[in-house]
């Protein structure tokens, strides 16, 4: 790689999310990835309509350390939060450029060689307002800036009607696209009339070793558990088969701590985006409902077993991101087959994982170039 190449100022528009284990893991991942190309900013978007407020990030701040001194939900709720807080500080801080709808780009004097949209949903509409939306489709870059997306997602099959006119003005111009999924593909091309690859999701271009670099070693590496994360509401049928599959292998069950699925049956942990990533590190097995899991378990190569969100099956619960990754890997048994017969073959998962990865260096690497 020659000294111009390796000297860029790159930004990342993604989405600024202090919840989302997903979302601040790709972040990282991406950034990890651009770090060998010159200095990386993510660039705090303000895609709501909403602007740069100290004092509002200030009050966050206070609410948070105050829960986590209350007992129950409330401090579970609040060292996650703090967890998430000191990942983002530490590893991917937003805090050296905002970009807003009223106040563009700040600071002014700001200049990116290239502009990288990407990981995560930055395309869906449902997660933005009609000016944000714009903004994560780099609008605001007026002048000789490269613009580029790299694994961007649109989260769902369709956009709103309203939303098509942003797509037609401003995917042309970007000089090259790569997306995470199938319909991605095809949207770019229904929406843009422009070509998109497929590349793999940020958080698969890193090595176990690379990923295992950021974790506190919590966890002894004796401990016996299945580990469960769910988006969605576990059901009742669900949870019996987690329970008995944990009893049949002399497990306990520790569930990755979620506003949506408490329960005060098994054991949640607390977890930050580090304490995330060792759990699955350390499982012996996964039930899931959520893509990133899916992926953390084939960079561990965890065996796992993919519920439907909310009792839904889990074919009829499948979105693109899924399929994809499913397809990619060769994947059907972890949700169609019995827990017990969800055994993956990972020799042959880690060479194709390889081959994706290799490709998407490369078409990131031209796409910089």
């Amino acid at each position: 790689m020659n000294t111009e190449i390796n000297n860029k100022h790159i930004g990342i528009i993604t989405i600024n999310d202090n919840t989302n284990y997903g979302n601040r893991l790709q972040n990282y991942a991406l950034t990890t990835i651009l770090s060998q190309y010159g200095t990386v900013d993510t660039i705090r978007c303000y895609a709501n309509d909403d602007e740069p407020n100290v004092c509002i990030d200030i009050r966050n701040r206070f609410i948070t350390a105050i829960k986590c001194c209350a007992p129950g939900i409330r401090g579970l709720t609040g060292h996650r939060e703090r967890n998430f807080q000191r990942f983002t500080d530490e590893l991917v801080p937003d805090n050296r450029a905002s970009v807003s709808s009223h106040r563009g780009l700040v600071p002014k004097n700001a200049h990116y060689d290239c502009i990288v949209v990407g990981s995560d949903q930055v395309w869906n509409d449902r997660y933005a307002s009609a000016k944000g939306l714009r903004l994560r489709l780099a609008s605001f870059v007026h002048d000789n800036t490269t613009v580029i997306s790299y694994a961007a997602s649109f989260g769902v099959n369709h956009v709103k009607a309203e939303s098509e006119a942003a797509f037609h003005e401003l995917l042309p111009r970007f000089s090259t696209i790569s997306v995470r999924e199938d319909r991605a593909v095809e949207l770019v091309k229904e929406l843009g009339n422009q070509h998109a690859t497929l590349v793999l999701d940020p958080t698969l271009m890193l090595t176990p070793v690379q990923w295992r670099s950021i974790t506190s070693d919590t966890v002894k590496n004796d401990d016996r558990f299945i580990l469960t994360y769910f988006l969605g509401t576990v059901t009742e049928d669900q949870q019996d088969i987690i329970n008995d599959y944990a009893k049949r292998h002399r497990c306990r069950v520790r569930s990755i701590y979620s506003y949506y699925t408490f329960s005060s049956d098994v054991e949640n942990y607390p977890a930050g985006p580090r304490e995330f990533v060792e759990l699955f590190s350390k499982a012996q097995y996964v039930f899931t409902d959520s893509y990133h899991a899916c992926c953390f378990s084939i960079i561990f190569n965890k065996n796992f077993k993919v519920f439907g969100r909310n009792g839904l099956s889990a074919k009829d619960n499948m979105n693109s991101r899924m399929e994809t990754l499913f397809r990619l890997f060769e994947l059907g048994k972890a949700f169609t087959a019995p827990e017990e017969e969800s055994v993956i073959d990972y020799a042959h998962v880690n060479h194709l994982l390889k081959e994706y990865q290799k490709q998407s260096a490369q078409w990131l690497s031209a796409a910089l170039n």
